[in-house]
């Protein structure tokens, strides 16, 4: 099937962006600058690179009225000249893409992208690593497993009921994975009843002991929901955490 992009000239945006609609996505595509037969396009709001790569593409077919929308509202005088080259964003990252560049060329173009701001990110972060500060946050984490593993070791996790406890510990022991979720659970529910002891109340320490416990770093917080619902169902003060979770995470109770 003949690829060829069509466009309708939309407005131009607070920023100075010649805003067009493509016909056949109805996506919307934010041109920079049209000079020298260059298209530069800033920004467009399809899904996936093969999306934008078709779109692109399909503007250097001399069938595609793109150059001459472009140019109308950019120069004000419709241009027949060819697009020779153009260079748009993706994720915020520059691809440049010519008539004989190819989809896979393109997608290639947006992997090594990635690749160069994952070398920055983990260049950047080694770098921390050898700063003071980075020592001094090592040494408070150590201090904190320390502290939170011998809160694990020195009291007991209070249950609902009998019922409760026995439930819990056929739940622990059914699976390793199981089994190191309840070592999460135990060591949180630990954690927070001290906090309770001491007068504080959910709002203040739920969330920040919720990390301080998982020292394998192996529960994340986008499990929270199902580690807040387990303790409910277990844990003495789990029907108050499941309360405040929803209102704080759901403005509504659960």
């Amino acid at each position: 099937m003949e690829n060829i992009s069509f466009v309708d000239f939309w407005n131009i945006t607070e920023e100075g962006f010649y805003k067009f609609c493509d016909r056949i996505s109805r996506r919307y595509i934010y041109v920079k600058s049209y000079e020298g037969r260059i298209l530069e396009i800033e920004d467009a709001n399809f899904n996936t690179i093969q999306e934008m790569a078709g779109f692109v593409m399909g503007c250097f077919n001399s069938k595609s009225n793109v150059r001459y929308r472009v140019s109308e509202a950019i120069l004000g005088k419709v241009k027949n000249d060819n697009i020779e080259k153009i260079i748009f964003k993706f994720n915020k990252l520059e691809i440049t893409v010519t008539p004989a560049t190819s989809v896979e060329e393109i997608a290639d173009q947006l992997n090594k992208g990635y690749e160069v701001i994952a070398e920055k990110s983990i260049a950047k972060v080694e770098s921390y690593k050898t700063t003071p500060q980075y020592a001094l946050e090592l040494e408070e984490k150590e201090r904190c497993n320390r502290e939170v593993l011998h809160i694990d070791e020195s009291t007991c996790m209070e249950f609902k009921n009998e019922n409760a406890r026995r439930e819990w510990d056929e739940l622990s022991c059914k699976n390793d994975e199981l089994s190191k979720v309840c070592i999460f659970l135990r060591r949180w529910a630990k954690v927070m009843q001290l906090k309770i002891l001491s007068g504080k109340n959910f709002t203040d320490f739920a969330a920040i002991t919720y990390e301080e416990a998982s020292i394998e770093k192996n529960i994340t917080l986008n499990a929270a929901y199902i580690m807040v619902y387990l303790l409910s169902k277990y844990w003495k003060y789990g029907d108050e955490l499941l309360k405040w979770y929803g209102k704080s995470y759901y403005n509504n109770s659960i």
